[in-house]
């Protein structure tokens, strides 16, 4: 069973004008994944607040952080 990773977290596309200006848009570049991002934010925030970074570090912050973006993306599927 795939893990849900909500898919990319900025997509985008690619478009060439060759007409005109040059406008280049990605497509189908996934980046890191919108799971990837959620998990980046909590650890942020986790982090941010001091009286928390050690007991954070004790449990495992990372493993913390994707089960946070895990429930996101379980909570934005509803």
């Amino acid at each position: 069973m795939n893990k849900n990773d909500g898919g990319p977290a900025y997509p985008h596309e690619k478009v060439t004008n060759r007409t005109g200006p040059v406008i280049t848009k990605w497509k189908n570049y996934p980046g890191m994944s919108l799971r990837d991002w959620f998990a980046g934010m909590a650890l942020q925030g986790m982090m941010s607040d001091s009286r928390f970074r050690e007991e954070l570090k004790a449990i495992g912050v990372a493993k913390y952080s994707y089960t946070i973006a895990d429930d996101m993306l379980q909570e934005r599927e509803k």
